[in-house]
């Protein structure tokens, strides 16, 4: 059991405040545990070589857990090294269904390559017993049917994704009532002004999940003035405070000044931690489209690029993923749907509110003429041309996110047109997504 200060800190999302009680611990005490857990947290900091130093600390002073294989095989996929990341997780592929549904699903997610028929027998056998839990069948269906994807078998990849999708909306729900009111009352907000000012730029990247947030990320990151972060939540920590004082959507309408000032004191002194070097620093987490008025409130001078791709490729790259928290809504088509349409909403409300200042990147473009998308990317950043942001091949930095291996590959088109393939699958939503593909290019000011 860790210290109820350490855990408290890590259930907040504040794993810095984690590091600094962990490494107080790791000096007073021995015990190789402690050093097992500082190194998941400088993990989730992007310190993945210190991780992965005190990994193999923790296991030469007789640290035993199979986990300690897949974070570390994590750590590898998190630097681009498939080989020793795909190695570390096999090392971890027995024991307990548990253990070996988690690895079936890091290797998936890896590469659907890393899955051979081999596994794919040994994840039916999984699927096959009655002990099988569900959240577990859930990372096996899903494991499963991404690899049933390479080989063009849709018809059993789209039920395994269907089986799997409805499993976790049993267990997690999606709160669609709760949402609805939120957007309602955000759209609300009829003006925000601010007159406060910070040392540094911070860049918001919001949209869909899946939609290329992290590409973008990463083509930001790799100039000299920008540095990552991670998909932070400490927006969404703030918001939920207003909302407790009195109302998220009435604070922003009128605003305490001293509370947004300790606002931005506490938000700035969250994101510095990773980097309070560049003048630059990136917070990508899609959900902060909820947050614009806020973010604006706090950094009126912040950049903002809301990542859109086509709702068809989207809608299906977020429903063959496992999420482990934080898009309830991608259990169902239906959420899905649901979400998107109050995504789009609220971004043409905050479009009317601050006309011209969020930057809308449409990902066929990104993909089909990179140069120039880049280019104009960099430009509303007020940043100067560098040969790095172009390629992401020679890239070091560690990525946090899932996307983490896909991102590191040339730009290219071969993932637009992908929903396509389940079309036929898809056909109870396809006026739908049509009617969402318009309102979105109409919203954003793309051609169709």
């Amino acid at each position: 059991m860790l210290d109820l200060a350490i855990q408290d800190a890590i259930d907040k999302g504040d794993y810095f405040d984690a590091i600094a009680l962990l490494q107080a611990a790791v000096s007073t005490q021995d015990d190789p545990s402690l050093i097992y857990q500082l190194a998941i947290n400088l993990q989730r900091v992007g310190h993945t070589q210190d991780a992965l130093d005190l990994f193999d600390d923790a296991e030469s002073k007789g640290f035993s857990d199979p986990m300690l294989t897949v974070n570390r095989g994590h750590a590898y996929k998190a630097l681009g090294d498939v080989s020793a990341a795909e190695q570390a997780y096999r090392k971890a592929l027995h024991g307990e269904v548990a253990l070996r549904a988690i690895v079936y699903w890091s290797l998936a997610d890896l590469s659907s390559r890393s899955l051979h028929e081999e596994d794919l027998a040994e994840i039916q056998k999984l699927l096959d017993l009655e002990s099988t839990l569900p959240g577990y069948r859930a990372l096996l269906l899903f494991a499963r049917g991404n690899a049933l994807d390479l080989v063009r078998n849709h018809e059993q990849a789209f039920a395994d994704f269907n089986a799997a999708n409805d499993i976790l909306a049993q267990i997690r729900p999606f709160q669609g009532e709760l949402y609805h009111k939120l957007i309602n009352e955000l759209m609300q907000v009829s003006s925000i002004s601010s007159y406060l000012e910070s040392d540094f730029t911070p860049v918001f990247i919001v949209g869909m999940p899946r939609s290329g947030t992290t590409l973008v990320e990463q083509i930001l990151a790799a100039h000299s003035q920008v540095a990552a972060t991670d998909e932070l939540v400490k927006l969404g920590h703030l918001s939920i405070e207003l909302e407790e004082a009195g109302g998220y959507a009435k604070f922003l309408d009128t605003p305490d000044a001293d509370l947004a000032i300790k606002m931005q004191e506490a938000y700035s002194g969250a994101i510095k931690q990773y980097n309070g070097q560049t003048p630059y620093l990136i917070d990508k987490n899609p959900n902060n489209f909820l947050h614009i008025g806020l973010i604006k409130l706090l950094y009126p001078k912040a950049k903002i690029i809301n990542v859109v791709r086509d709702p068809l490729d989207n809608a299906m790259g977020v429903y063959r993923r496992y999420f482990d928290k934080g898009y309830e809504f991608s259990y169902s088509l239906e959420g899905i749907i649901f979400h998107w349409q109050g995504y789009v909403s609220l971004m043409n409300h905050w479009n009317t509110l601050f006309p011209g200042q969020i930057y809308h990147l449409d990902y066929a473009k990104l993909a089909s003429t990179p140069k120039t998308e880049i280019s104009g990317l960099l430009t509303y950043c007020g940043l100067a041309d560098e040969p790095a942001c172009y390629d992401l091949r020679k890239s070091t930095q560690a990525v946090l996110t899932p996307s983490s291996i896909q991102v590191r590959q040339p730009i290219s088109t071969k993932s637009l047109g992908a929903g396509l393939k389940y079309q036929k699958f898809l056909q109870p939503y396809l006026r739908q997504l049509a009617q969402l593909k318009l309102h979105s290019d109409n919203v954003f000011g793309f051609k169709s």
